[in-house]
């Protein structure tokens, strides 16, 4: 499989730390973006953070229970964006053992979404529908659906402006998301307070249909980087406020590039075979 970068080796800790910081301190440096005027200015600019070309990244997942942890994952994303609104996604679990192998391919559709499983135990491909779509990923508090606002994806969802607001001394756009009534969506509305220089979400609020705050997601502001044009948010933290003790980080690694990713990835007859 070719790759577009020459050096596809994780880079050390530091010095990915260092990138980041001459990345913010240039970002933060710069004029203030120009001001978005509609829900489909901002969507499409969030929009415009994820890659057009087939791409892939590690996700390290580790959910805490308190200070101690209660599962910590590893798995390689591919995606491949569709048009301007939507995404595939195919997630290969890597670790722990007794996951290894395991398969998720989510295709957004107008209607609704596709998800299907592959267990390797069985050797077989399972369509994943109604509420289970909602529910969340391998014991961690990532829904499918959750793991979609990362990257700004409103899919079969209503969106709307809300008055712009300040998220600490960062300037933010508000939209407010409301999933479609045909979903057994457990979300009555998504606030998202995305960052006016970057279109980057940094916070997300996840509302029951009677008002009150099931889940925050968060995006450590600390830790971004700019490629190819594109920012991109590495550390995530989604709190489900029903399990006050319990909480989940997410890390995203280096964006890759893939000028000629099998089209199986996303295939769901073929996902399971692609290496």
């Amino acid at each position: 499989m070719t790759e577009h970068r020459a050096d596809l080796r994780p880079r050390p800790h530091l010095t990915a730390r260092l990138a980041s910081l001459v990345a913010l301190l240039c970002l933060w440096a710069a004029p203030a973006a120009a001001q978005l005027e509609s829900a489909e200015d901002v969507t499409l600019c969030m929009n415009g953070n994820v890659p057009q070309e087939t791409f892939s990244q590690m996700l390290g997942i580790t959910t805490y229970d308190g200070a101690s942890i209660e599962r910590r994952m590893v798995i390689q994303m591919y995606g491949r964006r569709i048009g301007e609104r939507a995404i595939n996604l195919m997630l290969h679990v890597l670790r722990p053992e007794e996951l290894a192998g395991t398969r998720y391919l989510l295709r957004s559709g107008v209607e609704h979404d596709d998800v299907r499983i592959y267990l390797p135990s069985l050797r077989a491909t399972r369509e994943i529908d109604g509420e289970m779509v909602w529910s969340n990923l391998w014991g961690t508090d990532f829904s499918y659906v959750d793991l979609k606002q990362i990257f700004g994806v409103f899919s079969q969802a209503h969106v709307a402006r809300e008055d712009d607001g300040m998220l600490g001394d960062r300037p933010v756009y508000r939209l407010a998301v409301r999933p479609a009534q045909r979903n057994a969506s457990p979300y009555g509305r998504i606030i998202s307070h995305v960052d006016q220089r970057t279109c980057l979400a940094l916070r997300v609020d996840f509302f029951a249909p009677d008002g009150h705050q099931l889940k925050q997601l968060q995006l450590n502001p600390e830790i971004l980087s700019k490629e190819d044009g594109r920012f991109v948010g590495h550390e995530w933290t989604m709190q489900d406020l029903r399990t006050p003790n319990r909480r989940t980080e997410l890390h995203l690694g280096d964006v890759r590039y893939h000028a000629d990713l099998n089209d199986a990835a996303f295939d769901p007859r073929l996902f399971m075979t692609v290496e």
